[in-house]
């Protein structure tokens, strides 16, 4: 293997999945050293790029929503109001028109959270519907069975889904805090 085959093998490896860890991602090792702007130690393993005209950066489009209720099953239905209010902004939707089950599993409590917020989006985003209130909420430990009213409209904001960055769901004394970091 030549000393750019090693230096493509390791920019494009599997250890380096985001464009910042990837320079020029889409320019082979060989046409970037026929630029002259990349030098390679003197074991081939190494690679640096010299007076290039770019970079990445990394930039945040998230937003963290925190939630305390006195119940975790309260945590749950604060979410859901939370989710109906970053949807719509200050637009009020119709009354709501229908309700829909909505059943998530995962393997802890933070977890759960982030799994209930996604459900609620992709069912937003799917049925051109917003959550409005649950109607009834089963909490177990590994699950949540709720029927939740939603009502036709167009989500105004646009949300990703749930990020496990910083993802806590926890009782602290008598109170339930959570807290979800959200890709809008």
């Amino acid at each position: 293997m030549s000393p750019l085959d090693a230096v493509d093998a390791y920019l494009l490896g599997e250890q380096h999945r985001s464009p910042v860890d990837r320079p020029h991602r889409y320019l082979t090792t060989s046409a970037i050293a026929e630029s002259g702007h990349l030098r390679i130690d003197e074991a081939g393993l190494r690679a640096t790029l010299d007076d290039v005209s770019y970079r990445f950066v990394d930039h945040t489009a998230e937003l963290q929503l925190e939630l305390e209720a006195p119940s975790r099953a309260a945590v749950f239905e604060d979410a859901v109001l939370a989710i109906a209010e970053l949807l719509v902004g200050d637009t009020t939707p119709a009354a709501p028109s229908r309700s829909r089950e909505v059943v998530v599993a995962a393997g802890d409590d933070p977890a759960l959270l982030a799994a209930w917020l996604d459900e609620l989006l992709f069912v937003a985003e799917t049925e051109c519907v917003v959550p409005q209130r649950v109607e009834s909420i089963d909490v177990v430990r590994d699950g949540i069975r709720a029927v939740v009213s939603f009502a036709e409209a167009k989500p105004v904001h646009s949300v990703k889904g749930a990020t496990y960055h910083d993802l806590r769901l926890a009782q602290d004394g008598e109170t339930w805090r959570g807290r979800v970091v959200l890709d809008v």
